[in-house]
């Protein structure tokens, strides 16, 4: 089932509005998308220490040209985060295998961290 547009338009999946299939054949096409083999880690941020806490991070994909490449992401835990580390694929995509939860406008750490704090209290 696809997203709704907020002002009751028909809905549509993000990877097809793209023009891709899926998040792995966009980072394969586009140098605009990040390389998720390709990454940096420049800040993490949790409320609870713990593995199997949510985590924000933020990541610089080199490679990638929208905001110098930085993305500011929330995951479900801090196990799942360690693991694409460990396995040097870090995809900021939505996917169903995925334990991302939430993206956050490459601007916007101080929110992010709200945005944490009130998945943190509802979990």
């Amino acid at each position: 089932m696809g997203v709704f547009s907020m002002f009751g338009g028909k809905g549509y999946e993000p990877s097809q509005k793209m023009g891709f299939s899926s998040a792995e054949s966009c980072t394969q096409n586009n140098s605009k998308n990040p390389n998720p083999k390709n990454f940096e880690i420049l800040q993490k941020y949790q409320i609870r220490f713990g593995i199997k806490y949510p985590i924000l991070v933020k990541i610089k994909y080199p490679n990638c040209t929208n905001y110098e490449g930085v993305k500011i992401l929330i995951f479900k835990t801090r196990r799942y985060l360690e693991e694409c580390i460990r396995n040097n694929d870090l995809d900021p995509h939505f996917f169903p295998e995925s334990e991302l939860i939430c993206r956050v406008h490459p601007r916007s750490w101080e929110l992010g961290k709200k945005l944490l704090k009130v998945i943190h209290e509802n979990n």
